[in-house]
């Protein structure tokens, strides 16, 4: 299964932490897919090889946003515009199969 992978997105270091709770609890419960972390340019270094050393792959992905600040800004959600950041992961190839987790995923079965 090694051409099948789990993702996650982090835009900012803090969502670094969240990252490492999925790319843990997925080693947990045994996946034999890939771990990959795609993160933003933005991320420290710090924090980038903090998630070398959990995720398979870590891959830099350009910040992708809505722009729409009007819509956004009537949720209270401004920071929700770089959402489409996530889009990156249809461009992972390499892959055969992805399934794409948010970084505030935790996961807690894995029937697959």
């Amino acid at each position: 299964m090694s051409d099948e992978a789990f993702i996650t997105l982090a835009t900012t270091n803090s969502y670094c932490k969240g990252a490492t709770v999925v790319a843990s609890s997925l080693r947990w419960h045994g996946t034999t897919r890939k771990i990959i972390a795609m993160v933003t340019p933005n991320i420290s270094e710090q924090s980038r090889l903090g998630l070398e050393s959990v995720f398979d792959e870590v891959i830099l992905v350009d910040v992708m946003d809505s722009e729409d600040r009007l819509h956004l800004s009537l949720l209270g959600r401004p920071e929700l515009g770089i959402t489409f950041t996530k889009i990156h992961c249809w461009t992972l190839t390499q892959y055969s199969k992805c399934v794409f987790l948010d970084a505030d995923t935790l996961v807690r079965q894995l029937n697959i």
